[in-house]
């Protein structure tokens, strides 16, 4: 037996210590709770955009399960045409207010969806253009 031969069973035991540890980190990672979660905050804004982009800044709408929001208002998913109506004047108000740019950007919860599809019938009937993007329940989002 040589001298290098007697260092391998130390050399094996570092090496499962090393592994273990590698191990008990990736479980560790994997097992974050949902409070652990970095909170994200979308800013609803425009600084230093071009003027072509101001011309065409869109009507922001808020679609969740307690309602649509549109500006400042918040109005129920309409079920009867007068609902349908209070949600038309407020989309049509927020457009003429923000600057005519027949834009709405509809920002969808996803137990927003019933929302969203009453705002899309909605856009469609007033011949505005409309875009949206999914966001999820824990999203904060602040209007500036």
């Amino acid at each position: 037996m040589n001298r290098s031969d007697s260092f391998l069973p130390f050399i094996d035991v570092l090496t499962g210590l090393v592994g273990l540890a590698i191990f008990i980190n990736i479980i560790l990672a994997l097992d974050m709770s949902e409070s652990d979660k970095i909170p994200v905050r979308v800013m609803l804004r425009e600084e230093g955009a071009p003027q072509r982009t101001k011309e065409r800044r869109p009507v922001y709408v808020i679609c969740d399960g307690a309602g649509i929001s549109v500006g400042d208002t918040v109005l129920p998913v309409p079920k009867s045409y007068e609902e349908n109506n209070r949600l038309e004047n407020a989309i049509q108000k927020e457009v003429e207010r923000v600057g005519e740019s027949g834009h709405v950007l509809a920002l969808i919860r996803p137990e927003g969806y019933r929302a969203f599809e009453a705002v899309r019938r909605t856009v469609d009937r007033l011949g505005f253009r409309l875009g949206y993007e999914p966001v999820t329940s824990d999203w904060e989002i602040v209007k500036q």
